[in-house]
């Protein structure tokens, strides 16, 4: 940090001239009396209505003046007055003011005066009159009653110019001293302070060089925030001094840092409490240190927002013991990162000669997800192996995929197994069975097949009754039925099916083989009456070739 020296006064310089022409005379030093204009440093030129001070003024800085005129001056209407101010031989700047501008005298009947400042670093000054068109021809034995510089903000009564002394009665003094801000990180030094003081003496010019410590309550405490004083002084060639009081202010201005901890991500459904969010923050001060314990809640969007997915800010302020503040604005972004979740089949068995459509797959899925509702979720469609190869034999898949509004993406692949239809029956659907003609199914054949497909619950047993039949009685005659099943397990929890039987001619060439570990059909359930009726026929034949040979005998 920059250090902040306060420059409290700038040189002032009394004995030099304005240039090469200009000669040593009454207007190098102040005058004795109060009007700084003498006759004799005035000179007119006639033929250009021209009045000017043939050598600058020597004048105070940090000083106001107020310029009087005559009334000959005054009526003059394109008078135009320069007041040019120099530092010792170097221009600095020039006021030029119209005859209007000038106030009328209260103290002084007929004139008017100018008031003005001279500036911190001016010390000389130079007055012009032009297009002056006096009434009278000026000579240098003339005196102008009524022109008069004097120092003030108003014109006093006329006074003739008195020459100024060389004789050096007073003491210097210290230009424009005041408080000195001292910051806590940096703090100025005593020397430093010294160093940036100007001294003016009236005969002896600057004598900041002379300025010396009298007495210092401030140096052991420059680390410490509060109000202190240097005294200083400062003697000029005549052993004429001059002590200041400087006081001193140690102040903090530098504001309290917080530490930047990022985003904070919450992760759906879990939320921070505000009380949560300011245990993860903290603050320091330069002078104070860990000013965590302080830090305080302005403004937030967060908490009534924290089961919505979005971006939110909490705004804090921590202070300092100096009333230094710091705001800090907390992101916190609520995110959803659970993939949403497909239930339903795993599988589906079918036929070669039946085609399963994506939205007859779909109608078997569910579809959840902890954030969004259902209604916004959308199955789509990423592969199918199945569609083009429907009627091979073999196993395909389709896969469908789900995908939140946070882009979390879940996938399922169905596998399609297709087989030859040649069977008792071909289950493709959970509500759809197809069947020949010359195989009859009956209740317990529904159950095991509602068991097998995940239906029902395997490890239960269940009372089933019949809500409606329009299959049984046409169960040989192909065609299209409907069967309404009523499942009731030991506790008595209900579970109905609606199915769709389609009963349909075994062709040429739909002759079912059992293969090894193949579930058992319902030629395998027929077995026993096939063995029976093979037994009677045995016997039949038996009796009948029993009967003719004892016919013969």
């Amino acid at each position: 940090m920059k250090k902040y020296l306060f420059v409290l006064v700038l040189l002032l310089t009394l004995s030099l001239f304005i240039n090469d022409n200009v000669f040593a005379g009454d207007s190098d030093y102040l005058p004795g009396g109060k009007n700084y204009i003498s006759n004799e440093n005035l000179t007119y030129v006639d033929d250009q209505d021209y009045l000017y001070t043939t050598n600058n003024i020597l004048v105070k800085p940090d000083s106001n003046y107020t310029l009087s005129l005559p009334m000959d001056f005054l009526t003059s209407r394109f008078l135009t007055v320069t007041i040019s101010f120099y530092n010792n031989e170097t221009f600095v700047t020039e006021l030029s003011i119209e005859i209007v501008e000038f106030n009328q005298n209260s103290t002084q009947e007929g004139n008017g005066y100018y008031s003005f400042y001279v500036y911190h670093d001016c010390n000389y000054l130079r007055l012009e009159f032009d297009n002056a068109d006096f009434p009278m021809d000026f000579t240098a034995d003339e005196e102008i009653i009524g022109m008069q510089l004097e120092e003030g903000t108003s014109g006093t009564n006329y006074e003739t110019y008195i020459q100024g002394t060389m004789i050096d009665t007073e003491s210097p003094y210290f230009q424009s001293s005041g408080s000195i801000i001292s910051y806590i990180d940096q703090p100025i030094t005593a020397t430093e302070i010294k160093d940036s003081l100007v001294a003016i003496d009236g005969i002896d010019g600057d004598v900041s060089e002379n300025i010396v410590i009298v007495d210092d309550q401030y140096t052991e405490f420059m680390n410490t925030i509060g109000s202190y004083q240097i005294v200083f002084s400062v003697s000029d060639s005549s052993s004429n001094t001059t002590e200041i009081t400087i006081p001193i202010e140690v102040i903090d201005v530098l504001e309290p840092v917080f530490s930047d901890i990022g985003v904070i991500q919450a992760v759906y459904p879990n939320a921070y409490t505000v009380e949560d969010i300011l245990g993860m923050l903290s603050a320091s001060d330069n002078y104070d240190g860990d000013i965590s314990s302080e830090i305080t809640l302005v403004e937030e969007n967060y908490t009534i927002n924290a089961d919505q997915v979005g971006t939110y800010e909490l705004t804090f302020t921590v202070s300092d013991s100096s009333n230094n503040s710091t705001n800090y604005t907390q992101v916190v972004e609520v995110i959803d990162v659970e993939d949403p979740v497909i239930d339903g089949i795993s599988e589906i068995h079918t036929g070669y000669q039946t085609y399963v459509s994506e939205s007859e797959i779909k109608d078997q899925l569910t579809i959840t997800d902890n954030y969004d509702d259902v209604i916004d979720l959308v199955i789509v469609t990423e592969a199918n192996t199945y569609k083009n190869n429907s009627d091979t034999i073999g196993n395909y898949s389709v896969t469908f995929s789900v995908t939140d509004s946070s882009g979390n993406k879940t996938e399922k692949a169905i596998e399609m197994i297709v087989i030859d239809s040649i069977g008792p029956m071909i289950y493709f659907d959970l509500s759809y069975i197809q069947v020949y003609a010359d195989t009859v199914m009956e209740l317990p054949d529904f159950g095991e097949l509602l068991t097998k497909s995940n239906e029902l619950d395997s490890s239960k047993k269940y009372l089933i009754t019949v809500k409606y039949d329009s299959y049984t009685k046409h169960a040989n005659m192909p065609g299209t039925y409907h069967l309404s099943l009523q499942f009731e397990d030991e506790v008595g929890e209900m579970i109905e099916k609606d199915l769709e039987i389609r009963v349909i001619d075994r062709g040429v060439d739909d002759i079912y083989i059992a293969q090894e570990n193949e579930d058992i059909g319902f030629f395998e359930k027929a077995k026993d009456y096939l063995i029976t009726g093979g037994i009677s026929l045995v016997l039949v034949i038996s009796n009948v070739l029993w009967f003719i040979i004892l016919k013969k005998k």
